[in-house]
């Protein structure tokens, strides 16, 4: 796929795509203008991001978010359907690089969009492909507009047709289910349709070394404490990634070591006690659990709050975390709260043709 001009400003006219929004900013784009037909209410889905604080940064307190999400219903026009996602930018053009590569998924998904009806799987992971491809036409450009070479973006998509599932996920963000234990009981369970891709995950590890590159191991001693990181070579940091993660979009050279855009992708039918889907960035999931963010919002469903303020709050309990664990520095936090058995029901009650 060659370089496009996409912008946020294509996505926001796309009237079945929401973007989210800052928490306690701008409402997501799509909030209050599009008809139900083409997106969801808050009531059902809850979708908000905040910006992290760095206060040694070069913005000073405020990091530039590097995070983005959106919500597309329906997706590329095909009926009974809605597509969520989450990426998450790192490197020092991770914003650009998470943007470019959300703008790039949504295209391409919609140039195949016949493939998209017959097999969603394979089409979501052949998009994962397509928009590294397009990263990387991107490094070889005359004039670089997106810099990948050492950014790149972890991104978490979440495709529903009817009642199926698609999740396709390539580094640490995270889907997380919420069960019943029966179909009208509070939440218990807490299932996660994702695999969190850190360098040191055995499975990763093992296929690092066999494509040549080293993992150091993370390091937990007293407060000497620093995460696994995947390196070229050993004892030489300078050659980077330096990444904690093994899978992610962009972040060209580091696929020489072992690092690839490959999705693992689960298909989950949408059962009457699954009750609530939680897709989020890690600086959610640093200081809080699968288990306490499932709480965390079913407590408030049970309240009758709507998804939206279930999604608020779960970004203000990560943020006091945060607060509480590391004091001047936060993360980006970005996160999708769906009130599942409603929206599917929302969606298959449109017809068959949008």
């Amino acid at each position: 796929m060659l370089e496009t001009d996409l912008s946020k400003e294509l996505l926001q006219r796309r009237s079945s795509v929401q973007l989210a929004g800052e928490l306690a900013g701008e409402p997501a784009a799509g909030e209050g203008g599009s008809s139900r037909a083409t997106s969801f209410d808050g009531q059902l889905v809850g979708m908000y991001s905040c910006h992290g604080i760095d206060p040694d940064g070069p913005q000073g307190l405020n990091k530039i978010n590097q995070d983005c999400a959106c919500v597309a219903r329906p997706c590329c026009k095909l009926a009974r359907t809605a597509l969520f996602a989450v990426l998450d930018g790192h490197g020092k053009h991770g914003d650009k690089v998470s943007q470019e590569a959300l703008h790039s998924l949504m295209l391409d998904l919609e140039e195949n969009v016949d493939d998209l009806a017959l097999n969603p799987a394979e089409t979501l992971a052949a998009s994962f492909h397509a928009v590294q491809e397009h990263l990387l036409l991107m490094t070889q450009q005359p004039v670089i507009k997106v810099d990948s070479s050492h950014s790149g973006a972890c991104a978490l998509v979440a495709y529903l047709e009817g009642r199926t599932l698609y999740v396709a996920n390539a580094g640490d963000c995270r889907a997380v289910l919420g069960t019943a234990a029966a179909a009208d009981a509070m939440v218990e369970t807490a299932v996660n349709l994702s695999t969190d891709h850190k360098c040191d995950l055995p499975s990763e590890s093992e296929r690092i070394a066999a494509a040549g590159g080293y993992v150091q191991p993370a390091v937990n001693e007293g407060s000497d404490m620093a995460p696994a990181r995947l390196y070229q070579v050993q004892g030489k940091r300078w050659l980077g990634p330096g990444l904690c993660v093994s899978r992610a979009l962009g972040d060209v050279d580091g696929t020489a070591c072992g690092l690839v855009a490959i999705p693992e992708v689960v298909i989950h039918t949408v059962q009457p006690e699954d009750d609530l889907l939680i897709l989020a960035s890690d600086g959610v999931w640093e200081f809080i659990t699968s288990e306490q963010a499932i709480k965390i919002v079913a407590e408030l469903k049970g309240q009758g709050k709507s998804a939206e303020e279930a999604c608020r709050m779960l970004i203000v309990h990560s943020a006091l975390r945060w607060k509480i664990n590391e004091g001047g520095y936060r993360d980006d936090i970005t996160a999708i709260v769906v009130y599942l058995q409603d929206a599917v029901a929302s969606v298959e009650s449109e017809p068959l043709s949008v």
